[in-house]
């Protein structure tokens, strides 16, 4: 399978030596191979809001862990897409918590959080200007994305 996403595109920002500490690089493979599927499915680039955060260590996005992405469609004026990858992100059998960002002041366009955290897959929505998560269903899930694009045909 075709690789969508190059390593660079995954670091905030951060130092060799912390990357090789916390044996980043690798954990940017797996995300790479969980990532390549849903990117080629949804037939349209797919951005990294944010990836590894060094300066955030209480976080999944420092990596210690298997790590945390933010992500959106590239293209932000297209509400279908965004639908259309909260799809993806429900098939995926990858990925184990996936959170839907509305549109706010920390996320001007919406998108998704996904790390591998839970045992088992679960789904969230965070509030609009704030990072507080509350637990849904999948359907929530799906409907809280299709709302907010105005698509809940």
């Amino acid at each position: 399978m075709k690789n969508y996403f190059h390593l660079s595109e995954f670091f905030d920002r951060g130092d060799a030596k912390y990357f090789r500490e916390h044996d980043v690089q690798n954990k940017i493979m797996a995300w790479q191979k969980r990532l390549n599927p849903i990117r080629e499915a949804l037939g349209e680039p797919i951005t990294i809001t944010s990836g590894v955060r060094e300066y955030d260590p209480n976080s999944e996005h420092a990596f210690k862990g298997e790590g945390a992405l933010d992500i959106r469609p590239t293209d932000t004026g297209r509400p279908d897409l965004f639908i259309r990858l909260a799809e993806l992100l429900v098939q995926a059998q990858s990925l184990r918590r996936v959170c839907f960002y509305p549109i706010g002041k920390n996320f001007p366009h919406g998108g998704f959080h996904i790390d591998m955290r839970s045992h088992k897959k679960v789904y969230y929505v965070s509030d609009r200007d704030a990072p507080e998560w509350s637990k849904i269903t999948e359907d929530a899930f799906l409907f809280h994305v299709k709302e907010e694009y105005n698509q809940t045909n």
